[in-house]
Protein backbone atom coordinates (compact mmCIF):
# COMPACT_ATOMS: atom_id res chain seq x y z
CA UNK A 1 0.00 0.00 0.00
CA UNK A 2 1.21 3.47 -0.77
CA UNK A 3 2.10 5.75 2.15
CA UNK A 4 -0.81 8.05 1.23
CA UNK A 5 -3.24 5.07 1.28
CA UNK A 6 -4.43 5.80 -2.27
CA UNK A 7 -3.21 2.72 -4.10
CA UNK A 8 -1.97 -0.84 -3.76
CA UNK A 9 0.93 -2.21 -5.78
CA UNK A 10 1.65 -5.81 -6.68
CA UNK A 11 4.27 -7.76 -8.51
CA UNK A 12 4.39 -11.46 -9.04
CA UNK A 13 5.14 -14.57 -11.01
CA UNK A 14 3.99 -13.03 -14.30
CA UNK A 15 6.83 -10.44 -14.05
CA UNK A 16 4.34 -7.55 -14.14
CA UNK A 17 3.76 -4.59 -11.87
CA UNK A 18 0.16 -3.61 -11.20
CA UNK A 19 -1.23 -0.57 -9.42
CA UNK A 20 -4.79 -0.51 -8.09
CA UNK A 21 -6.67 2.61 -7.02
CA UNK A 22 -8.23 1.89 -3.63
CA UNK A 23 -11.08 4.40 -4.00
CA UNK A 24 -12.26 3.32 -7.45
CA UNK A 25 -11.23 -0.34 -6.97
CA UNK A 26 -9.75 -0.31 -10.47
CA UNK A 27 -6.39 -1.28 -11.89
CA UNK A 28 -4.72 1.92 -13.07
CA UNK A 29 -1.32 0.62 -14.22
CA UNK A 30 -0.20 -2.64 -15.75
CA UNK A 31 3.50 -2.85 -16.58
CA UNK A 32 4.03 -6.11 -18.44
CA UNK A 33 7.42 -7.86 -18.23
CA UNK A 34 8.82 -5.33 -15.79
CA UNK A 35 11.57 -7.84 -14.97
CA UNK A 36 13.09 -10.88 -16.68
CA UNK A 37 11.98 -13.16 -13.84
CA UNK A 38 9.19 -13.06 -11.27
CA UNK A 39 8.97 -10.04 -8.98
CA UNK A 40 9.81 -11.05 -5.45
CA UNK A 41 9.82 -7.72 -3.57
CA UNK A 42 8.01 -4.44 -4.14
CA UNK A 43 7.65 -1.13 -2.27
CA UNK A 44 6.41 2.42 -2.76
CA UNK A 45 8.63 5.40 -1.99
CA UNK A 46 7.55 7.64 0.91
CA UNK A 47 6.75 10.48 -1.52
CA UNK A 48 4.35 8.17 -3.45
CA UNK A 49 6.17 8.90 -6.72
CA UNK A 50 8.00 5.65 -7.41
CA UNK A 51 7.65 1.90 -7.12
CA UNK A 52 10.79 -0.05 -6.33
CA UNK A 53 10.80 -3.69 -7.42
CA UNK A 54 13.21 -6.56 -6.98
CA UNK A 55 13.27 -9.84 -8.82
CA UNK A 56 14.67 -13.29 -9.28
CA UNK A 57 16.72 -11.74 -12.09
CA UNK A 58 18.85 -10.16 -9.31
CA UNK A 59 17.94 -6.62 -10.33
CA UNK A 60 16.23 -3.66 -8.69
CA UNK A 61 14.17 -1.23 -10.76
CA UNK A 62 12.55 2.10 -9.92
CA UNK A 63 9.32 2.86 -11.80
CA UNK A 64 7.90 6.38 -12.02
CA UNK A 65 4.19 6.22 -11.21
CA UNK A 66 3.50 9.48 -13.08
CA UNK A 67 4.74 8.32 -16.48
CA UNK A 68 5.16 4.51 -16.14
CA UNK A 69 8.83 4.72 -17.09
CA UNK A 70 11.78 3.17 -15.31
CA UNK A 71 13.91 5.88 -13.73
CA UNK A 72 16.64 3.60 -12.34
CA UNK A 73 17.86 0.06 -12.93
CA UNK A 74 20.39 -1.63 -10.69
CA UNK A 75 21.22 -4.64 -12.84
CA UNK A 76 22.86 -7.57 -11.03
CA UNK A 77 22.32 -5.80 -7.71
CA UNK A 78 22.67 -9.16 -5.97
CA UNK A 79 23.77 -12.69 -6.78
CA UNK A 80 20.43 -14.12 -5.68
CA UNK A 81 16.72 -13.34 -5.74
CA UNK A 82 15.80 -10.02 -4.08
CA UNK A 83 13.69 -10.81 -1.01
CA UNK A 84 13.09 -7.44 0.63
CA UNK A 85 13.23 -3.72 -0.18
CA UNK A 86 13.10 -0.52 1.86
CA UNK A 87 13.42 3.11 0.79
CA UNK A 88 14.76 6.09 2.73
CA UNK A 89 12.45 8.94 3.70
CA UNK A 90 13.93 11.16 0.95
CA UNK A 91 13.53 8.32 -1.64
CA UNK A 92 17.22 8.55 -2.56
CA UNK A 93 18.51 5.41 -0.85
CA UNK A 94 17.36 1.83 -1.44
CA UNK A 95 18.08 -1.01 0.98
CA UNK A 96 17.76 -4.54 -0.37
CA UNK A 97 18.12 -8.05 0.99
CA UNK A 98 18.67 -11.17 -1.06
CA UNK A 99 18.85 -14.94 -0.99
CA UNK A 100 22.60 -14.44 -1.49
CA UNK A 101 22.73 -13.70 2.27
CA UNK A 102 23.51 -10.03 1.86
CA UNK A 103 21.99 -6.65 2.54
CA UNK A 104 23.00 -3.82 0.25
CA UNK A 105 22.43 -0.09 0.18
CA UNK A 106 22.22 1.77 -3.12
CA UNK A 107 22.33 5.51 -3.77
CA UNK A 108 19.82 6.57 -6.43
CA UNK A 109 21.67 9.84 -7.07
CA UNK A 110 25.08 8.31 -7.86
CA UNK A 111 23.66 4.96 -9.01
CA UNK A 112 26.24 3.19 -6.87
CA UNK A 113 26.26 0.56 -4.18
CA UNK A 114 27.31 2.35 -0.99
CA UNK A 115 27.26 -0.53 1.49
CA UNK A 116 27.37 -4.33 1.39
CA UNK A 117 26.65 -6.36 4.52
CA UNK A 118 27.40 -10.08 4.20
CA UNK A 119 25.13 -11.95 6.61
CA UNK A 120 27.26 -15.10 6.57
CA UNK A 121 30.33 -13.33 7.90
CA UNK A 122 28.40 -11.29 10.48
CA UNK A 123 28.71 -12.16 14.15
CA UNK A 124 25.55 -13.47 15.68
CA UNK A 125 24.18 -12.68 19.10
CA UNK A 126 24.17 -15.63 21.55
Amino acid sequence: MSPNNRFIVSGGDDKSIKIFDIETKKQIVYMRDAHKERISAIAVTPDNRFIVSGSGDHSIKVLSIADNQFEDHFENAHEGRITSLAISSNSCVIVSASEDNSIKIFDRITHKEIYHFNLLSAKRSP
